[in-house]
């Protein structure tokens, strides 16, 4: 092993001295002496090593040992495209086309040089260039028409949209109708609204391909998506009549009409493609899917419920089916199904994090905060990262008392999002957390930390100030915050009552009064606004006022323990 490397070596240095003697003997423009036997063995050595140089990714020493080897054979077409090959994947395009023209003209028969040099051109984005080359290629070799796609890809990116629709016509009277080529041609006939050539190209290829429905499907939905639904239409028709049964051609059909405004008919022809397994389900949605801005529609409502409904029965392990059927009860205010298909979804893909929001968002609007705390837990497996199940969980521990829970969820989710909007959510939700534990400065700094994010987050400003105002705590920050509150939302009874309370802290029993009477018309229903509205009576002397208020809220929820008692003996407590 010791000697053949040292072998090697000696090569190596003859290679080396030799080059070296050659270039200080040869004038610059004199013809290199003959290649001998010696000299191309010596090349053939110098190719072998680069070529493993080449393979291990080491591009410097691979060019320096194909420069050896054509300094040695000057005329190697095969050297001068390795060189190109190497430079290439270096990165250095520009160095590389030289040598990849000069492989061209010492061996102008051998199409790998040409496919290199256009491949050249193209990164350089020289297509006209690249174009060239394909040209002269095919010219110049035998049996490589088949870089007539290549030619006509390149006469599209330059959006020389006839030269490629000749050069793919020659393409076809060499290899016969080709399905990509139609579909290459369709994209341009459909830039220039060349219509009726793409139904010609279509109507070749449905004819050679006998039965085949797919074609004629696809060119009716290509029409149909054009506005040529008339034509459509006669095609679907004649080929229902003349072929076999294909549902796919109902489900077009039934498009056609429904753009047209023929709701009903339309929907009747979806009976049999909608159960069919011979129809894909995507094809299926998209139809479906043409009618959810009529959802309001009673008729376009109980049809879209039922073909949802048989969809997830008949395909139950299918993702898109129980997807689709859980945002159709959605959308129909069917909560509670929309969760259960929902939770079929995400049985078969639990990817979508989509569907597990939706899940979430729909138990939180239902009050079924154990299965959210449930299924929080199961997203975050997939999902550790998305600020809003955090919250969710935070929002739901928190409303079942689990208060320590809900403040470490809070925490977390609150790390992966920087919309202040979003922040001062998080922070605002942590201020009623940390409210509940008595935690009253951990609580006040939260709630501080939602109204840099947002100053006119009306959930913190108004528990925020409640919450002091309970306390007789910061007073001055309570009528400040209670006061912005009502000046954004004067019409709302919560917030009225929440300053009114404030001012009657303060001791502003007159001003309090305005406030409560007027949050009590808008709700009259609320046990705590009719109760505050008693206490301020009994305030400013009107007892009799006070015991009116009063009796009305013990009919009514939310009032304070105190309220029997303040109605027995006449009295104010607090």
């Amino acid at each position: 092993m010791l000697l053949l490397r040292s072998l090697i070596l000696l090569l190596f240095l003859s290679i080396t001295l030799d080059t070296v003697a050659q270039k200080k003997k040869r004038g610059k423009n004199e013809e290199p002496p003959p290649v001998t036997a010696e000299t191309l063995l010596k090349v053939e050595t110098s190719i072998i090593e680069a070529e493993k140089q080449l393979l291990l990714e080491n591009y410097v020493k691979a060019y320096e040992l194909f420069l050896i080897a054509l300094d040695l054979d000057p005329n190697s077409a095969a050297v001068h495209f390795k060189i190109a090959e190497v430079l290439l994947k270096s990165g250095d395009a520009s160095k590389a086309i030289g040598y990849a023209e000069r492989a061209i003209e010492l061996d102008p028969s051998n199409k790998y040089y040409y496919l290199l040099a256009a491949e050249i051109y193209k990164g350089q984005n020289k297509l006209d260039k690249a174009a060239e080359t394909y040209k002269v290629l095919m010219e110049r070799t035998p049996s490589n028409d088949q870089y007539l796609f290549d030619l006509a890809i390149i006469y599209q990116f330059q959006n020389k949209f006839e030269k490629a629709i000749e050069v793919y016509n020659e393409a076809e009277e060499k290899f016969g109708l080709n399905e990509a080529v139609v579909r290459e041609k369709q994209k341009i006939y459909l830039r220039n609204s060349d219509m009726q050539s793409l139904m010609d190209d279509w109507d070749r290829l449905i004819a050679k391909n006998k039965g085949e429905s797919s074609y004629v499907l696809e060119l009716a939905n290509t029409l149909i998506a054009n506005e040529m639904g008339d034509e459509a239409e006669s095609r679907l028709l004649a080929y229902k009549k003349n072929e076999l049964y294909d549902p796919g051609v109902d489900l077009l059909l039934s498009e056609i009409e429904r753009k047209r405004g023929n709701i009903e008919k339309a929907l009747a022809l979806l009976e049999q493609p909608i159960l069919s397994p011979d129809v894909e389900i995507a094809a299926k949605l998209q139809v479906l899917g043409g009618y959810l801005p009529q959802l309001s529609d009673a008729v376009v409502k109980e049809s879209l419920v039922r073909y949802a409904s048989q969809l997830a029965e008949t395909f139950p392990n299918t993702y898109e089916s129980q997807a689709f059927a859980g945002d159709i009860a959605f959308q129909s205010g069917e909560k509670e199904k929309a969760i259960d298909y929902y939770l079929r979804a995400i049985e078969i893909r639990p990817s979508n994090f989509g569907v597990w929001q939706n899940i979430v968002n729909l138990e939180a609007e239902l009050q079924m905060y154990d299965s959210v705390v449930l299924h929080v837990e199961r997203a975050l497996e997939y999902f550790p990262n998305q600020a809003m199940l955090y919250y969710f969980g935070g929002f739901a521990h928190y409303t079942l008392n689990n208060f320590k829970r809900a403040s470490q969820m809070l925490e977390q989710g609150v790390k992966y999002t920087t919309e202040a909007n979003l922040v001062s959510v998080f922070y605002g939700q942590l201020g009623d957390v940390y409210n509940s534990m008595k935690n009253h400065s951990k609580s006040d700094e939260s709630y501080e930390t939602a109204l840099k994010s947002n100053p006119s987050n009306d959930h913190v400003l108004n528990n925020y100030s409640y919450f002091l105002s309970l306390r007789k705590s910061k007073m001055d920050k309570a009528l400040e915050m209670s006061s912005k509150l009502v000046a954004l939302f004067p019409e709302n009874p919560t917030y009225l009552d929440t300053h009114g309370w404030v001012l009657y802290v303060n001791g502003n029993f007159a001003d309090a009064l305005g406030f409560l009477k007027k949050a009590a018309e808008l709700d009259p229903n609320d046990g705590t606004i009719v109760e505050h509205l008693g206490d301020v009576l009994f305030q400013l002397g009107d007892i009799e006022g006070a015991l009116r208020e009063w009796r009305k809220a013990s009919d009514l929820e939310g009032t304070s323990e105190l309220l029997n008692k303040k109605i027995a003996e006449k009295k104010l407590y607090e």
